[in-house]
Parts: structure tokens; sequence; C-alpha cells
């Protein structure tokens, strides 16, 4: 592949294509040094591009994480069973204020 071919490809495209011609018999250390440090910055890019897409920041994070970890949901399971429940308490929440204010409305509008 030529190098006008070549960059054209995207990141990811690239690293697959220098993984697949990574003979170890000919490939130096410092090429695949190179290819394993460009590996690392490309899974950053894409970190940091999936913060962005959620509207949140890099300076976000660590407040995040300690969040997640204050309330024991250091894992994606964990967190998802949470939330799930959380949004079951404040539908019943919710449900039991309608409730109360159709029965106030009731009581006031009876008097």
């Amino acid at each position: 592949m030529d190098h006008t071919a070549l960059s054209r490809l995207t990141d990811r495209e690239l690293l697959l294509h220098a993984d697949n011609h990574r003979d170890p018999l000919t490939s130096t250390d410092v090429e695949i040094e190179l290819a394993n440090r460009f590996a690392n910055l490309v899974e950053l890019t894409e970190i940091d591009d999936a913060i962005t897409e959620h509207g949140l920041e890099r300076g976000d994070l660590r407040p995040l994480l300690e969040l997640l970890n204050d309330f024991n949901a250091t894992d994606l399971k964990a967190l998802r069973q949470k939330l799930e429940r959380a949004d079951k308490f404040y539908d019943i929440a919710n449900d039991a204020g309608d409730v109360i204010a159709r029965l106030n409305t009731l009581v006031t509008e009876t008097l």
C-alpha cells in the first residue's frame, strides 16, 4: 500500500494494517514500540470521543468515579441494578404523591 492510500486510513485502520504487516523477523523494535504507543493514543482518543459524545468533560471523570465508588457501584452490573431500583422507587413515590394530592383535593372539595 502506498503512502497516499495509507494517509486515507483512519487511525484504527492504520493500526490494523501495521499489525497485519508486523513481522518479528523484519520489524524493528522501534517500529513495534511506535505502533504500541500509537495504539495507546488511539484508545485515549476514542475514550475522549465517548466522553464528549455523552456531554462530559475529562474533568468530570474523577468526581464521577468517586461517586460510583461512594455508592459501591464499581462495575456496570451493580450500577445498572442501583439505577433501575432507584427508578422504581421514584415511580412509586410519584404515584403515592399523586394519590395523596387526589385525596387532598377530594377532601377539600367535599367540605
